[in-house]
């Protein structure tokens, strides 16, 4: 019997558990990272039903969970012990997917750093209000990735040779000049005195931020070489740095220590990454949390959680437990019956693709007064592309 699929993006710890949304559905859940065991959370108000990858990153906060939305319109914020869902305006809506390369917590705020934009977004969680600062970054239009270390965050640009170190604490921006451009960066990971920064091609380089220095330190050679895309994490464990893939086939450890590349094999035995085709394009690695012993991998497109010791650098894998398909249809149902109405309470008749699976569309929505007719479905397809493209979305 084909398992059933557990994907998520990225995930938050709160009371020892992981949260986070799942893409198959859209349905909130949380996860124990010890024994696996999956159940979904009990229906929140205002939630609604989207499809898909739709959580960037996600911080706990006062028992609270405060997610970015992929596309960049809102925070989320989850209070899972009163049931409730808020959604706050963020106006960072450049692309679909990667609009952020940072989500830090300082004191009562958040701070969130935009890829695009050369502005800083911080939101005070008692008021939810949202300030922002414009150009901090002079001279820079897009941002690759960033590494928090104490209270300073630093940060990587795109097509600039400088590297960035904004102090949480202070409001205050440094810039150092490099001598060479980090291209293609997707992540960087600090380690001691030094900042390891991850090219997507397999370079690793190493920022020293005593001696303010840049080296390149190695390149992690893939089996994979036509894809431009092949490496997403970086993790740092007992000397170790753990390259996790994106489009590559392998795990990849580099020991510090004496230099050694070792190429990871000791998968569990029904261990796979899904095949299935909207998901091919996909980074194999996303998101993570953390606690005071472990580092965990979001299940973006694997069927195991993967936890790695911070004391050891040991991989380890653990199966999820799902519940039964009757327990998750009994929390599916109102949410999407409630998604379909607010479409409707706001004039919408075509739900597009990122909100409802069309085949789910045409075989399970129940006859409501705020669907439309299953018999026009065809219809309302072939009209609402027609106006998209005779006269815009009307």
């Amino acid at each position: 019997m084909q398992e059933e699929v557990l994907s998520f993006s990225n995930c938050t710890i709160i009371n020892q558990e992981l949260f986070f949304v799942e893409t198959q559905h859209g349905l909130p859940a949380r996860m124990n990272p010890d024994n696996g065991d999956v159940s979904y959370c009990n229906i929140m108000e205002n939630y609604l039903l989207k499809k898909g990858d739709i959580i960037d990153d996600i911080r706990t906060l006062e028992g609270c969970a405060y997610a970015l939305e992929t596309s960049g319109e809102n925070i989320i914020r989850f209070d899972l012990e009163k049931l409730q869902c808020q959604h706050i305006p963020l106006q960072c809506a450049w692309r679909k997917w990667g609009n952020f390369v940072a989500f830090e917590q300082y004191g009562s705020s958040f701070y969130i750093f935009p890829r695009y934009g050369n502005k800083i977004c911080i939101m005070n969680i008692f008021d939810n209000k949202i300030s922002e600062i414009f150009d901090f970054f002079d001279g820079i239009s897009e941002l690759q990735c960033s590494c928090r270390v104490g209270c300073k965050v630093w940060l990587i640009p795109c097509g600039v040779a400088a590297i960035g170190c904004y102090d949480l604490s202070k409001r205050k921006m440094q810039i150092y000049e490099l001598d060479r451009k980090i291209d293609n960066c997707v992540m960087a990971v600090s380690a001691e005195e030094s900042i390891y920064i991850l090219n997507r091609s397999g370079i690793i380089y190493k920022w020293d931020m005593y001696e303010l220095k840049l080296d390149e330190v190695r390149r992690i050679e893939a089996e994979n070489r036509l894809d431009k895309s092949l490496y997403a994490k970086i993790i740092y464990a007992a000397d170790k740095l753990i390259i996790l893939p994106a489009l590559a086939d392998h795990i990849k450890i580099l020991d510090l220590r004496d230099g050694t590349i070792e190429v990871y094999r000791d998968y569990p035995e029904d261990f796979f990454y899904y095949d299935i085709e909207y998901m091919k394009e996909w980074t194999k690695y996303q998101g993570m949390c953390e606690d005071d012993n472990y580092y965990y991998m979001a299940m973006r497109h694997e069927n195991y959680l993967l936890k790695i010791s911070k004391g050891t650098g040991m991989l380890l894998w653990v199966k999820p437990h799902m519940p039964l398909k009757k327990d998750r249809i009994k929390i599916q149902t109102p949410l999407r019956e409630r998604t379909f109405k607010k479409f409707f309470e706001e004039g919408e008749r075509f739900f597009l693709e990122t909100y409802v699976d069309i085949g789910n569309f045409l075989t399970e929505v129940p006859q409501r007064e705020y669907i439309v007719e299953k018999t026009n479905i065809g219809k309302e397809i072939f009209e609402k592309i027609k106006r998209w493209h005779c006269g815009g979305n009307q």
